[in-house]
């Protein structure tokens, strides 16, 4: 009970080392897995039941957080008795929040690299896998609609064409653009700070084929430098001289990368 102690002042991950995954980011590997398991495409149900045993598995993880959304799904599940798929729920405060945008950003990653996605005709069923996989654990309609939002500037990340480069060079800026618009944010501004600073960060991670690519602590920076730029997109710009992205179709078979 020490970590309960109101007379201290104890970080709410405390009883993670250095460099362990937090509840978050082990979910993410369930997600991932029942990705793999399912020939690399997203499926509710199957990600819902892994989702379950490992919750109530012994052991499955070492972090004392656990997001409210996990807490209010089985206090649902086992305390009122309710079916799975109604277990979703909000505290109309800590549901609608920015790490619910984890779980979609890696359907949108896996869902675009299938094998005949990477097209603009597929924007749609894509956007709906997204919005799906944040439905799973919250029960919350705007999630659901950012997810969607968010889900096609991580795809337009893997596919836009260089045929789409802005006149100043910037070929992510128009489906950055779009996205702003779709989320009523101010047009993004960049400058080249800006670009430097999460490009580098970006190429670094995911680019140098020397290392495994998208391995589990490297995807959780991917989140970070990418998932909190997208509330600030003028800092997530990429220049003609970044690396083409379309490298990822290659390389991105789900089950070699996880």
């Amino acid at each position: 009970m020490e970590y309960w102690n109101p007379s201290k002042s104890i970080h709410y991950h405390a009883t993670l080392q250095a460099g362990e995954n937090t509840l978050e980011m082990s979910i993410a590997r369930v997600l991932m897995k029942s990705i793999i398991a399912n020939n690399g495409q997203f499926n509710e149900d199957a990600f819902r039941r892994a989702y379950i045993d490992f919750m109530l598995q012994k052991g499955s993880h070492n972090d004392t957080y656990s997001s409210t959304c996990h807490r209010m799904f089985f206090a649902n599940m086992i305390f009122n008795k309710k079916d799975p798929r109604e277990c979703p729920d909000n505290d109309g405060h800590n549901v609608d929040t920015i790490d619910g945008l984890i779980l979609p950003t890696i359907t949108a990653l896996a869902e675009t690299a299938r094998p005949g996605n990477m097209n603009e005709e597929s924007k749609s069923a894509i956007e709906n896998a997204s919005a799906r996989t944040a439905a799973v654990t919250r029960s919350s309609q705007l999630l659901e609609n950012v997810s969607k939002v968010w889900s096609s500037l991580v795809s337009a990340a893997l596919i836009t064409p260089n045929t789409s480069i802005s006149s100043n060079g910037n070929e992510m800026e128009p489906p950055i653009i779009e996205v702003a618009q779709k989320l009523r944010m101010s047009r993004p501004s960049p400058n080249r700070k800006d670009q430097m600073r999460y490009v580098t960060a970006i190429n670094t991670l995911l680019y140098y084929p020397a290392y495994p690519l998208l391995t589990y602590m490297k995807l959780y920076r991917f989140l970070v430098h990418v998932i909190y730029p997208s509330l600030y997109p003028q800092h997530l710009i990429c220049s003609t001289n970044t690396p083409n992205l379309h490298f990822l179709r290659e390389q991105m078979v789900f089950g070699k990368l996880f």
